[in-house]
């Protein structure tokens, strides 16, 4: 120990922390890529409940009779039904939606002159790594003058029901005293030049932000007609600006990320005004417009550009990947991004809806997986009631497969098996096609899970592999999440002994925390038993000397009873029933 020079006899008090303890990691919050009617796209959002989702996302779309597939297929595809269903167990759902060829972005663009144009934009992927805040699309839709575009978050018909008023420096506006300081103020506001008196407050826009309601009608409501209260009201300037507190006007700083209804991008110029020309109080409520969506066919909603957003673990952690899109690519794209992660399972669908029969189904799943332990397959359709569109409809059996590991979560432990009636029974009123016995034999032989009927009971979950056809622990999606959990409460327990220093103290502190941890989870039924070294025996001089450690922590899962074999033994009168016994 490093010696600490004193000079005056005293008693100094010192602490030590090296109660490191572990928290424990989350299990259940999942990942999903959708098309939907409105929201933001290309970033992820994260989601609380179903109203959440709606309010964001919009309900499920339902246009019947034109799907591709079937009459019962979304035309949006299955995202929103499976975010909404996954969200009644979890309350922790990253949801990217995904755009389709032809939406648009409502906007409205504004110079000093007044409206320029009203026409939407349509979406593309940003190019950049600042998602959360940034709409590439309408950044990129202007690049110079004194204007300021306006558009909503998300493309979209719904974006059309938004509205604003745009209110430049007059003498009778609320702010013209804010944000300048100056000693004769009458004289210099009714001077020639404005910015003489009020150099900031001249640069300043006042933007109101409306919604429409049902009985509402945008085109042409004089502003001071209007009955309705505008829902989010903004002060500011269309350049870079510092008001007399030393805080940012810029528009696009005060809307963007805050704003629930608009994005602004600003142009290369303010709306200062010299004379009172067009120094006036809005005239009318100006309607966003040009927003439009495109229904498409019943997948179409897992391209590689929405899963991209997964791609790095430290933006946005999840532990289920939910893909009910049964096309390869998609399911091939989900599978990689599972095993790249390393901390999550990935949810698919085997098959598509018309697809019944065992050999179809195994023969969409006979391209199989780099990675197959990180991957859980599902096959059938579950029937469940729209109340948005009030009609059943028929989903993937993948959605139920992602909604049983969070409710196993919920109500057991993540290394108990989302299967089985204690907790696997369906939140469905039926089958598109419900498999034999045999059936369901032939697909859990493929590691490909569904589920049984049982009178008096319903739908139940009947299988719980992972697509890892080589026989090990890890072709069990009990024992997969469990090393997932383990992992990931580990990982960053450890995190804070990166550049501590490599000796003997260190690494009992890291083998105390491995090992104790551990224990819980033995205790908890996840593990028969256990063994952690981090010592000299896996930490040679060589490792030491190459900054390195080692912390190896050997499991044995425990397993899952899924096969219990009777055996009723008849025997003649007056035979022992040990010697029986001792002869089976």
């Amino acid at each position: 120990m490093a010696l600490t020079k004193r000079s005056t006899a005293g008693i100094y008090r010192q602490e030590i922390d090296i109660s490191e303890v572990t928290s424990p990691a989350g299990t259940s919050t999942g990942g999903i890529v959708i098309c939907s009617k409105k929201g933001p796209v290309y970033r992820p959002v994260l989601i609380a409940t179903d109203k959440e989702f709606v309010d964001t996302f919009g309900t499920p779309v339902f246009v019947s009779g034109t799907s591709t597939t079937d009459s019962n297929t979304p035309e949006l595809g299955f995202g929103s039904y499976a975010a909404l269903q996954f969200l009644q167990e979890s309350n922790s759902l990253y949801v990217v939606r995904n755009a389709n060829s032809g939406d648009k972005y409502s906007t409205v663009q504004f110079t000093a002159a007044g409206v320029a144009s009203t026409s939407g934009v349509s979406p593309v992927a940003p190019t950049d790594a600042d998602t959360l805040t940034r709409i590439s699309s309408l950044d990129n839709a202007i690049t110079t003058g004194n204007s300021l575009l306006i558009g909503v978050q998300g493309p979209g018909t719904d974006g059309n029901n938004v509205a604003v008023t745009i209110e430049t420096f007059n003498s009778s506006c609320d702010w013209v005293y804010n944000y300048d300081t100056f000693t004769s103020a009458v004289s210099a506001y009714t001077s020639a030049t404005y910015a003489t008196g009020f150099p900031i407050a001249s640069k300043v826009v006042k933007v109101q932000v409306f919604t429409k309601g049902d009985n509402d009608v945008w085109a042409n409501i004089a502003y001071s007609t209007i009955s309705a209260s505008p829902a989010e009201v903004y002060y500011g300037t269309v350049t870079s600006q510092l008001d007399g507190n030393n805080r940012q006007l810029k528009l696009s700083d005060l809307i963007n990320g805050i704003s629930q209804y608009i994005y602004a991008k600003c142009g290369t110029s303010d709306f200062t005004l010299t004379t009172n020309s067009r120094a006036t109080t809005p005239t009318a409520v100006v309607a966003l417009a040009g927003g439009a969506i495109t229904y498409a066919s019943a997948t179409n909603i897992g391209s590689s550009t929405g899963w991209s957003y997964f791609n790095n673990r430290e933006d946005v952690t999840v532990n289920i990947l939910i893909c009910p899109d049964y096309t390869t690519s998609v399911k091939q794209t989900v599978a990689t991004l599972a095993k790249n992660r390393q901390d999550c399972i990935a949810v698919v669908q085997s098959a598509s809806l018309l697809r019944t029969s065992v050999a179809q189904i195994l023969l969409d799943e006979a391209y199989g997986y780099s990675n197959p332990s990180y991957v859980a397959c599902y096959a059938g359709w579950d029937t469940v009631y729209d109340g948005y569109n009030d009609k059943n409809v028929y989903l993937p059996k993948a959605i139920m497969g992602a909604v049983l590991m969070a409710r196993t979560d919920n109500v057991a432990a993540t290394w108990e098996a989302p299967a089985g009636v204690n907790r696997g029974i369906l939140p469905v009123s039926g089958q598109y096609k419900r498999f034999s016995f045999t059936e369901i034999g032939q697909l859990y032989d493929s590691n490909i899970n569904t589920s049984r009927y049982f009178k008096g009971i319903g739908d139940v979950m009947w299988g719980q592999k992972t697509a890892q056809l080589k026989k090990s622990a890890l072709d069990r999606i009990n024992v997969r999440r469990l090393l997932l959990y383990i992992e990931n409460t580990i990982e960053p327990t450890l995190f804070p002994f990166l550049f501590s220093l490599n000796n003997s103290s260190t690494r009992l502190r890291i083998f105390n925390l491995v090992d104790s941890f551990l224990s819980t989870v033995k205790a908890g039924g996840g593990l028969d038993s256990y063994l952690v070294i981090c010592d000299t025996t896996n930490n040679p001089a060589i490792v030491i000397d190459n900054n390195q450690l080692y912390v190896d922590f050997y499991l044995q899962p425990t397993k899952v009873l899924e096969f219990i074999n009777m055996r009723s033994i008849i025997t003649s009168s007056g035979v022992s029933f040990s010697e029986v016994i001792q002869g089976i």
